[in-house]
């Protein structure tokens, strides 16, 4: 993410090793090496019960860890509901430093980058998904990635975008940095089309999968 920039990746490792001490990411990596389970953590359990996700659900064909998440069974009522602004932070931590954690061990294991490709399927989506409270309250998380795990999504696929997406994007996309906005596709509805959304190839790759929802 750095193209090759020495001074520029020393400057970003060291701002993720201060940002990892102190918001406690270092802590949740420590906990997972000694064996904690993320169905420990009574904050993400919260978060999990308001969206359907499958979180490192299977590897894909190229050797990376799909991770699958239902954007359109969110229920933003319950979110607000069982999680304040702090807990909902604490969980989107142990679910990055959980899904950060398998990218690296398999890594690991095999010798070279892993990272996650993830699948949002947006049927279902709503106006009631487009609150400006539910943006304003995921808009540091959203920077996350970019800022502190750079190489954590390979791609990310949208399927089954309604014509609104466009809405979403308009709202997310300006959060991103262009290089994570190249990863993402987008395949929409049979009889919708979108203008200004990324789009993928006429035949995108098909997935079977599981929605897991606690």
């Amino acid at each position: 993410g750095n193209n090759w920039n020495e001074q520029a990746a020393t400057r970003q490792l060291e701002a993720t090793a201060r940002w990892r001490a102190r918001d406690g990411a270092s802590e949740i990596r420590r906990k997972l090496l000694a064996g904690a389970k993320p169905a420990e953590h009574t904050a993400l359990l919260r978060l999990l019960s308001t969206i359907g996700i499958a979180p490192s659900h299977r590897t894909t064909a190229r050797g990376n860890i799909l991770s699958i998440l239902h954007v359109g069974s969110f229920d933003p009522e319950r979110w607000f509901g069982v999680l304040n602004d702090r807990d909902f932070a604490d969980a989107a931590l142990h679910l990055f430093e959980h899904l950060a954690f398998q990218a690296d061990l398999a890594s690991d294991a095999c010798g070279a980058l892993v990272n996650q490709e993830v699948i949002l399927d947006y049927e279902g989506l709503g106006w009631h998904h487009l609150n400006p409270r539910i943006f304003f309250r995921l808009s540091k998380q959203l920077k996350i990635p970019d800022a502190y795990y750079p190489e954590f999504i390979g791609s990310a696929l949208c399927v089954n975008a309604p014509s609104h997406f466009i809405h979403l994007w308009g709202m997310v996309s300006p959060l991103l940095s262009q290089r994570l906005r190249s990863r993402v596709t987008t395949v929409p509805l049979p009889h919708t089309a979108h203008r200004g959304t990324p789009r993928a190839p006429p035949h995108p790759p098909h997935a079977a999968f599981l929605i897991w929802q606690v």
